[in-house]
């Protein structure tokens, strides 16, 4: 059985206010993808690895990839319309794959992600021959609200409500059933959410306030702190 990673790199980042991709924004001179595929490149539950990233940028990863001793990275894809295009791409890109061999699927900017996230996500496919999604748990009240942000009446609890994050993990036959079910992949928040609409079994694997998505200049402030916390820079 082979276990390869998905990552997706294929955002431009626009509410990040930089010039460059959000995944390509160097951190104390490392790319904010190259600390996620690090995670990985030393995972022992991981054989190889596939990224969907923006054409233009593909060079550069390469280089990165290369700088940085990515040696489990296998192919790089181009990204499509939506995060689960660039997936469908780059599971087009597997090669001697079989029906049992398993495959996560990560966000590329999500650097934190760690190695007991990734083994539960890889020990729970194989256990239940399911697909996953890793979450976390709601602290915060929630309200919902009609599209001019009046509050509506909700009976909404947060002990009702789980906040999702990447790892997605799947076995291979599953994932390639389910692509050749999808019509219009932008009815779906995630493959996973893909999955449990067309009838999969999808369990819930607990995941980590740190594996957040660095998505605004707040995100990479916090990233920022934490790295150079754990690098002794403080």
């Amino acid at each position: 059985m082979t276990v390869t990673a998905i990552l997706t790199a294929g955002g431009v980042g626009s509410r990040m206010q930089k010039d460059v991709p959000k995944q390509f924004i160097t951190v104390n001179d490392i790319p904010i993808i190259i600390y996620t595929l690090q995670q990985f490149q030393k995972s022992e539950y991981v054989d190889k690895i596939v990224i969907a990233c923006l054409k233009e940028w593909q060079p550069i990863l390469r280089a990165y990839s290369k700088e940085f001793n990515i040696s489990k990275l296998q192919t790089i894809v181009e990204g499509g319309e939506t995060g689960i295009d660039s997936i469908h791409n780059a599971f087009n890109g597997l090669s001697d794959n079989i029906d049992n061999d398993i495959v996560i699927i990560h966000d590329g900017n999500r650097p934190l992600v760690d190695e007991q996230i990734i083994k539960n996500n890889v020990e729970t496919v194989k256990k239940y021959n399911c697909a996953t999604t890793t979450y976390i748990d709601v602290h915060d009240g929630v309200v919902r609200v009609d599209p001019n942000l009046n509050i509506q009446k909700s009976d909404l609890r947060r002990e009702d409500i789980k906040s999702t994050q990447t790892p997605h993990g799947f076995n291979y036959k599953n994932l390639k059933e389910i692509f050749s079910k999808i019509t219009d992949s932008s009815w779906y928040i995630s493959l996973a959410d893909a999955a449990l609409n067309l009838g999969y079994d999808v369990k819930l694997v607990k995941g980590s306030e740190l594996n957040f998505k660095i998505t605004t200049p707040n995100d990479l402030t916090l990233f920022e702190s934490i790295v150079n916390i754990r690098q002794g820079n403080v």
